[in-house]
C-alpha cells in the first residue's frame, strides 16, 4: 500500500470516529434539553436528577470518543496541520456539552427554583439555546465534505448568540429590579450567565469553522 493509500484510509477511519463522536455529542445535547424541560415543567424532582446523571454518562462517553480519536491522531500519519484543525475543532465542541451538563449540576444541587417571574426568560433562553445547538451539530457534521456555506452557518451561530446574549442582559435588569431575595437573585444571575455561556461556546466553534473552511480554499 502506498503512503496515498495509506493516509486516505486513515482520514476515512477517523471521519468514522467523527461521526460516531457527534452522534455521541447530539445524545448528550438532547438529552440536556429534555432535563431542562422536565426542569420547567416539574422542578427539581427524581426524573431531573435521573436526566443529570443520563446526560453525565452521555458526556462521559463522548469523552471516550473523544480521546479515542486524539489518541488516532497523535499515533498514525495524517498531515499535522490536518490534525491540529480536528484536535482544535473537537475540544471547542466538547466545552458545550460540558457546560450543559455544568448547568444540569448547577440546578440540580442548588436545588434552585426558578420563581414565575423569571421562568419566561429561562424558556427563552434554552429556546434560542437549542437552535443556536442545532445549527453547531448541521456545521460541524459538514467539516469533512464542506458541501455547506460554512459562513452562512457561522452567521446563523453567531446570531444566535446575540439574541441570547439580548435575553440575558433583559433578565438580569429585570430580576435585580424585582424584589425576590438578595441570594436567590446572585443564584439567578450566575444560572442565567452559565446558560449564555452555551452560546458563547458554540459561537467558539462556529469561529474555528470559518477559519479552517477558509484554510482549505486557500
Amino acid at each position: 500500500m502506498g503512503l496515498k493509500d495509506f493516509l486516505y484510509r486513515h482520514q476515512r477511519h477517523i471521519e468514522g470516529l467523527y461521526d460516531e463522536y457527534l452522534l455521541e455529542w447530539k445524545t448528550c445535547v438532547q438529552s440536556f434539553q429534555e432535563a431542562m424541560q422536565v426542569y420547567f415543567a416539574e422542578g427539581n424532582n427524581d426524573e431531573f436528577a435521573y436526566l443529570c446523571e443520563k446526560t453525565h454518562k452521555i458526556e462521559s462517553k463522548a469523552d471516550d470518543y473523544r480521546r479515542h480519536i486524539e489518541f488516532q491522531l497523535y499515533s498514525k500519519a495524517l498531515l499535522p496541520e490536518s490534525r491540529g484543525d480536528i484536535l482544535g475543532l473537537l475540544e471547542t465542541i466538547d466545552k458545550i456539552i460540558n457546560k450543559c451538563e455544568s448547568v444540569l449540576y448547577q440546578i440540580h444541587l442548588e436545588n434552585l427554583e426558578i420563581p414565575e417571574s423569571m421562568a419566561g426568560y429561562f424558556r427563552r433562553i434554552l429556546n434560542v439555546t437549542n437552535e443556536c445547538l442545532e445549527a453547531v451539530h448541521h456545521a460541524a457534521s459538514d467539516y469533512f465534505s464542506n458541501k455547506e456555506n460554512m459562513i452562512e452557518l457561522a452567521r446563523k451561530i453567531d446570531g444566535k448568540e446575540s439574541e441570547c446574549d439580548h435575553i440575558e442582559r433583559e433578565a438580569i435588569k429585570n430580576l435585580f429590579a424585582s424584589d425576590l431575595p438578595w441570594h436567590l437573585k446572585f443564584q439567578l444571575e450566575n444560572l442565567v450567565i452559565e446558560m449564555g455561556n452555551i452560546t458563547d461556546r458554540a459561537e467558539a466553534v462556529a469561529d474555528r469553522l470559518v477559519i479552517t473552511s477558509v484554510k482549505r480554499k486557500v
